[in-house]
């Protein structure tokens, strides 16, 4: 209406929304054809929340606000820096100005190596918006060794969170799949099954549902003790040419459950089943 604005003496203070930054899908053809097409960014991470990223890994980062790529293009780093690594962003696949799918340039991640990635305070990530507050971040790893990963290596104190089997096959991660020159057998061969309280050895049959997958199968009895070691080789590699790593669990078989059968009124007798001879079923 024309009439000025009467000043109380208040100063207002208000703060404009932060930008946020995570990362979304993995793609890595390279490991998708290694694990016919298992393969997971986030399984068991180096670090907490950090992705795997092989070498020819792409990655969509999300945005909270719209975000002018080459702007942002140019002041993402890694931290600590990674020599001979260089970044390159390019749209997503859904063409969202929230969205700009990152690629690693030249030299790889180092093996197992922790990086943040980040956006630093102070960057104009639009023409339209200030200079960011405070950084941003997200975590990322290089390809993770290969080993056989296992849930313990000594049982814990508190049982019940003990890895404790109830059947005669187990399954086996092989994260990045095997070598092509490389056979299962050779896996095989670097692998030992003991009786702890003997030390004697059993032996183990071990073959490959999948390609992320390998089956141990062992003439397990149940409520025993095992270790089953793995030796480290560099003749036995993954699809991405790392070296077998060390690695054992020391675990104790499921105690045998027993059951009664009941007649079921076609005149066939009581029958008692017991697991006392084994881990599989009765028959």
């Amino acid at each position: 209406e024309g009439l000025r604005v009467a000043a109380d003496g208040f100063p207002r203070r208000f703060t404009t929304p932060g930008l946020t930054m995570r990362a979304g899908d993995v793609s890595s053809a390279a490991a998708a054809a290694a694990t016919n097409g298992s393969w997971s960014p986030r399984l068991l991470p180096a670090a907490p929340g950090a992705l795997e990223l092989p070498p020819d890994a792409s990655v969509e980062l999300h945005f909270s606000h719209a975000v002018d790529r080459s702007a942002i293009g140019s002041a993402l780093q890694l931290d600590p820096p990674a020599s001979g690594t260089t970044l390159s962003l390019s749209a997503c696949r859904a063409e969202r100005a929230s969205c700009a799918s990152l690629s690693l340039q030249g030299a790889p991640l180092g093996v197992g190596a922790v990086h943040r990635l980040l956006l630093p305070a102070g960057t104009r990530y639009h023409p339209s918006c200030g200079p960011l507050g405070s950084a941003v971040e997200a975590r990322f790893s290089g390809l993770l060794p290969f080993s056989i990963p296992f849930r313990q290596t000594e049982p814990p104190a508190d049982e019940w969170r003990a890895m404790r089997p109830s059947a005669r096959r187990q399954r086996l991660l092989l994260r990045h799949g095997l070598a092509a020159s490389v056979a299962i057998d050779a896996l095989a061969a670097q692998m030992s099954l003991r009786l702890n309280s003997t030390g004697a050895a059993l032996p183990l049959k071990l073959s490959r549902p999948g390609g992320a997958v390998a089956l141990l199968e062992a003439d397990l009895l149940p409520d025993t003790r095992y270790t089953l070691s793995v030796s480290g080789s560099g003749r036995v590699r993954d699809a991405f040419g790392l070296p077998l790593q060390h690695s054992y669990t020391t675990f104790d078989t499921a105690a045998a459950d027993a059951g009664l059968t009941l007649p079921d009124g076609q005149g066939r007798p009581l029958r008692f089943a017991s697991g006392a001879g084994g881990l599989d079923p009765p028959g």
